[in-house]
């Protein structure tokens, strides 16, 4: 028997229509089972805060992020501070980036045709002095954008084992995709049905995970008796001496520059505005030392379900 179980679809169809799946639909007299390709466009909530590494290379990215930092804050608590002014930051280079940057794809083709009609008036010769400037400038934000183009992708595509700047977009780009299919869970199976609406989703995985972390009471075992070697006093205190800016500094500067501590901001970011906030931060672990708590809050994190070993369909 033949196998016919295969779509051909075009590579700009998964950026138009999402991520798709194939499904397999019961035969009745005949020997062949219907084929359907579904897609899913389901909104499962806000999207996290990421930061885009190539802001770092834009002229005004410091200014933009020294006007929104410098806002004058009530005197509270360091840590409290500095939760507030990166959520006031968030905002703040979400409304700087798209009035700089825009649709990048959009505006890239916009320079494109611009700088074709440039060409065309330059080879019949009526081209203007004004024109020539503009196009010349036409070209370095083209170059710009492009660059800041292939930066995005490097950075969503979680390559490590290339440099930022290799001419790899299309791999780029087609890593992307494949971490955004391998990663998408767009239908569950749980007992004998299937669930794929977005709150049947949620609801399920919830009570799935409330059930498995439940703890249950259990006789453990005791320690009573049992001579552990202690700690000397110079040990006590080495481990409860205060933070030093030094430190700081240097977890800061070798951490990954694509990791994130949390909030969206990564160790890139960091580096780029570490003279700016070094102060503030220090101030924070000083705080932390003498009280040993933080704000409630303090850090928010998304909570991430990753498929493994393909499409997942089933919690185990």
């Amino acid at each position: 028997m033949s196998r016919l179980d295969r779509f051909l679809v075009s590579d700009g169809w998964g950026d138009a229509w999402g991520v798709a799946t194939q499904w397999a639909l019961p035969r009745d007299v005949s020997d062949h089972c219907p084929i359907i390709l579904r897609y899913s466009s389901q909104l499962w909530g806000p999207k996290p805060f990421r930061f885009n590494n190539f802001w770092l290379e834009h002229r005004e990215f410091v200014q933009a992020v020294r006007t929104s930092w410098e806002c004058q804050m009530p005197p509270r608590w360091m840590a409290y501070n500095l939760k507030e002014k990166l959520k006031y930051l968030k905002r703040d280079l979400k409304v700087w980036s798209r009035e700089t940057f825009g649709n990048l794809d959009h505006r890239i083709h916009l320079l494109v045709e611009f700088l074709q009609d440039m060409d065309l008036k330059a080879e019949l010769g009526s081209i203007t002095l004004r024109e020539r400037e503009e196009s010349v400038q036409g070209f370095v934000d083209l170059w710009e954008l492009l660059k800041s183009k292939d930066s995005h992708l490097f950075q969503r595509s979680r390559s490590c084992w290339l440099k930022e700047g290799d001419a790899n977009t299309t791999y780029f780009h087609a890593s992307v995709k494949l971490r955004r299919k391998r990663n998408s869970i767009l239908v569950l199976r749980f007992d004998d049905r299937w669930v794929e609406s977005v709150e049947d989703v949620r609801t399920e995985i919830v009570s799935y995970f409330s059930n498995h972390f439940a703890e249950t009471l259990v006789d453990r075992p005791q320690l009573d008796g049992v001579n552990f070697n202690g700690r000397s006093e110079e040990e006590d205190l080495a481990l409860s001496v205060s933070f030093q800016s030094a430190e700081i500094k240097e977890v800061v500067l070798k951490a990954d520059g694509n990791k994130s501590p949390g909030d969206g901001f990564n160790f890139s970011f960091f580096k780029k505005c570490w003279d700016l906030m070094e102060r503030e931060v220090g101030t924070m672990f000083d705080e932390f030392h003498a009280a040993a708590t933080l704000p409630t809050s303090y850090s928010s994190f998304f909570l991430t379900l990753i498929p493994q070993g393909g499409v997942a369909s089933v919690l185990k």
